[in-house]
């Protein structure tokens, strides 16, 4: 976040800046800490919609979409765990744009 910023102006901020998608932000989903061995992370999840399309990727490889039943099967940096988990399983929402039909 930068100086001043609110979260969900950096969410946005982020989302335009990495992919090139503009996102509506909504309600705190879930929030976690992670602590290792430099520190502790606070990870937030935000409700996020868009309509539109990834016109590019800055620090990303890809985008992917997937259902909950199939999280098992990510490799999640171990920080992502908790705060997916939370918002996957428990809420069964996901994180970011609305999941496709197909997967619903």
């Amino acid at each position: 976040m930068e100086p001043g910023e609110s979260l969900e102006v950096a969410l946005q901020r982020e989302w335009l800046e990495e992919l090139g998608l503009v996102v509506s932000v909504g309600e705190e989903l879930a929030g976690t800490v992670y602590h290792h061995d430099r520190g502790s992370i606070t990870w937030i999840a935000l409700a996020t919609t868009t309509s539109g399309e990834v016109t590019h990727m800055i620090v990303h490889d890809a985008v992917e979409w997937f259902a909950a039943e199939e999280t098992a099967d990510i490799f999640l940096a171990p920080a992502d765990v908790p705060l997916l988990t939370s918002v996957w399983v428990t809420q069964r929402t996901v994180i970011g744009t609305p999941r496709p039909a197909s997967i619903r």
